[in-house]
């Protein structure tokens, strides 16, 4: 199931100029493998667009191309026998160097010694934000490696913050976030900021399911509503 959350009814909009994408995998390791290939299936499917590097925010922790068990060295794919998406890629951040006060600094523009790169957009600027990992009622896991116990979330709560923020000083024209993890509706229940839109794998009381098994990886490859939205980018008809 996908749930979508529309926050107060929409203000008045300004001529769109420009574009800014934040992709996020907020896991890491062999076992997560569909998160991150699911975050370059989406930054490929950006560029592809048009979207230039610099316009496009990067976390990931790019741990699966020389990964031990990966039997195709360097080739990081979405769908069995797929594409390589392991090409010209720009990583701004490797995830075990940011937390959530990080990403929401990237998102929102504030430059701090941890964030250098982060999205400058104006009130003609969209934003396209892509989270993918795991998720509970409490938010969103950003897990400090592949097998850490320790967790600190993104939450609904956070996303309102910071967006509401950035709308009161005209920092975007719109903002439409797709999230993929279990409980991923949650975050889409406190945010409440004019002109932003939260479409969510599953609501706040279900898990999301994978998709694409790679029997050569012997592990799955894709999110099924991340791998709909990236067929329907290179779709858009």
């Amino acid at each position: 199931m996908q749930s979508c959350f529309t926050a107060e009814s929409p203000t008045v909009l300004q001529p769109r100029t420009g574009n800014w994408a934040l992709i996020v995998a907020l896991s890491s390791g062999w076992g997560n493998y569909r998160h991150q290939a699911d975050a370059l299936a989406q930054y490929q499917a950006l560029k592809a667009a048009g979207f230039s590097d610099d316009r496009i925010i990067l976390i990931l922790e790019d741990d699966l191309p020389n990964h031990p068990e990966n039997l195709l060295p360097g080739v990081v794919r979405n769908q069995p026998g797929g594409d390589n998406l392991n090409f010209d890629v720009e990583v701004d951040y490797a995830l075990s160097s940011v937390t959530p006060s990080d990403v929401m600094n990237i998102l929102s523009g504030m430059v701090t010694e941890t964030t250098p790169s982060v999205i400058t957009s104006t009130e003609n600027d969209n934003i396209y934000v892509f989270f993918v990992g795991h998720g509970t009622r409490s938010g969103l896991v950003i897990q400090e490696d592949e097998f850490s116990s320790q967790f600190s979330y993104i939450t609904g709560q956070m996303l309102n913050f910071s967006t509401r923020e950035m709308y009161e000083r005209s920092a975007f024209r719109r903002i439409l976030f797709i999230v993929e993890a279990c409980h991923s509706g949650t975050l889409g229940l406190a945010l409440a900021t004019p002109n932003t839109v939260l479409v969510a794998s599953a609501n706040p009381f279900e898990t999301s399911k994978g998709a694409n098994y790679d029997s050569e990886l012997k592990t799955w490859v894709a999110d099924q509503m991340a791998s709909q939205v990236v067929r329907m980018m290179a779709s858009p008809s």
